[in-house]
């Protein structure tokens, strides 16, 4: 597999993906630095290979980019931002498996909070989840119900739609890794499942299934030709904390 960017070594990572702001996302124990060792050091690929062959069977990773983004709508303001994007084909079909990693982190604030804050003049954040959530549930969910979602839940799942389609590629995993760190608590990681759970209920060909350490549900049933799946995976990178995440 090529890991686009000429990455080689965690330097490289560093230097042509790094995060925003390096002193307070990489750092040992959290997400960005700690999912880039994951993939270099600790051959991640080898652990997420059991949920993409559930899709792809006798499949090969062609390339992957970290740090892809995604345009979500014609909106202005951030995008979709993929921690790491893989490509993978059999002879049959494509797949593009979309990664969101988190460590002591939540999955971003609730969606209530993202369109409470678009009540300001001149944003577009309303209509951008108005149109996300018709992508997902085609208008049979009220903004109400889904107002309790984590908004990268949403963005992640329809980025990898997006980014799908505009490869012409067959089908879409959006993949949320729980990385258990030295740093992460295990209501931190329970936090984190219970909102993709959550999520996750929220289409009916997923509804009230039950989510283990190592899950992929779908195809979902959405407003897209790609067959979209979703996917959970949690993996020790260190020992667990015995203190309380913020």
């Amino acid at each position: 597999m090529i890991l686009a960017g000429a990455i080689y070594r965690m330097e490289d990572w560093y230097c042509k993906a790094g995060p925003k702001d390096p002193r307070g996302q990489w750092e040992d124990g959290h997400s960005a630095k700690e999912f880039a060792r994951f993939i270099m050091d600790h051959d991640g690929m080898s652990l997420m290979d059991p949920l993409i062959s559930e899709i792809l069977p006798t499949h090969r990773h062609l390339f992957a980019i970290p740090e892809l983004v995604t345009r979500l709508d014609e909106y202005t303001g951030e995008q979709r931002n993929h921690d790491f994007v893989v490509y993978s084909k059999n002879r049959q079909q494509d797949l593009i498996t979309c990664v969101e990693a988190k460590a002591t982190e939540r999955l971003d604030v609730l969606v209530g909070k993202k369109w409470d804050d678009g009540n300001r003049k001149g944003s577009n954040i309303q209509k951008r989840i108005n149109g996300m959530s018709r992508r997902l549930w085609g208008g049979s969910i009220s903004i109400e119900k889904i107002k309790t979602f984590r908004y990268q839940l949403l963005t992640g799942l329809v980025g990898s739609v997006i980014q799908a389609e505009q490869l012409g590629v067959d089908n879409a995993l959006f993949l949320v890794l729980q990385l258990r760190t030295r740093k992460v608590s295990l209501k931190r990681i329970t936090e984190n499942k219970r909102d993709f759970t959550e999520f996750l209920n929220s289409f009916e060909t997923a509804r009230k299934l039950t989510i283990s350490e190592s899950c992929v549900f779908g195809p979902l049933e959405i407003q897209s030709n790609v067959k979209t799946f979703i996917g959970y995976l949690e993996t020790n990178t260190d020992h667990l904390s015995d203190g309380t995440d913020t």
